[in-house]
């Protein structure tokens, strides 16, 4: 079965994607935040951030914000699959 996006709103879909990674960040404890600005080339950019009061802080730069939050999802799973290996990754 393939899916097909013909007609789907790509704005609607990014924006849906974005809420699922961001509640899942929420969930694992994660408090996050982002902006948009314009870089010094006048390209849209999304900062995207997450933090915990262990002191672990992620900032991520993206030319769109759906990328800057899977890479901040990333992140935090390789984050919480070492903490359960018992290994320190140095992030």
């Amino acid at each position: 079965m393939r899916l097909s996006l013909e007609g789907v709103n790509h704005k609607f879909l990014q924006g849906g994607l974005v809420t699922l990674v961001a509640d899942k960040l929420s969930k694992a404890g994660w408090s996050w935040g982002w902006v948009s600005a314009v870089d010094s080339e006048g390209q849209m950019i999304w900062i995207v951030d997450a933090h915990r009061d262990n002191g672990k802080r992620f900032v991520v730069r993206s030319d769109e914000m759906l990328t800057a939050f899977l890479e901040l999802e990333r992140i935090a799973h390789e984050l919480a699959v070492s903490a359960l290996l018992g290994d320190e990754m140095g992030l």
